[in-house]
């Protein structure tokens, strides 16, 4: 059986932490749709079994975490920020989440080309090993 907890986890956390700690107002979703910017879409990238014992009382899988951040211009009071400042911003807030609540590792973070040369596009990856029998990740 695949188990999400972590992917789930994380999803909620993001959801939470960003809504509180951002001034940008950013929409958090699983799927790239609407037109609402900026945008934080969390993907399960990665969800493989790397060892499991034959009474299931092991499980470990590799969990894998995309997190694509989309970022146009806003003008924020007088002043016009530009989306790539927008969109560092909420990879930073990105990473306490995953790095410092949760102790993923971060595979990369860097800019992303998108279609639209207008939104600023950002990628994280993050993964780690899960217990799938147990409730923590294994560092």
């Amino acid at each position: 059986m695949i188990v999400h907890k972590t992917y789930d986890s994380v999803l909620k956390a993001l959801n939470d932490y960003l809504l509180a700690n951002s001034e940008y107002d950013p929409e958090i979703s699983t799927t790239p749709d609407g037109d609402v910017y900026p945008k934080v879409i969390v993907e399960e990238l990665e969800n493989s079994t790397l060892k499991k014992d034959n009474m299931n009382i092991v499980s470990l899988s590799l969990v894998g975490i995309k997190i694509d951040i989309y970022a146009m211009p806003m003008k924020k009071g007088t002043k016009m920020l530009a989306g790539r400042t927008i969109a560092r911003e909420l990879c930073d807030l990105c990473s306490v989440v995953c790095e410092d609540m949760y102790g993923l590792k971060r595979t990369t973070c860097k800019p992303t080309p998108n279609i639209d040369d207008k939104i600023y596009r950002l990628t994280m990856i993050y993964n780690n090993v899960q217990s799938d029998t147990g409730r923590s990740l294994f560092l």
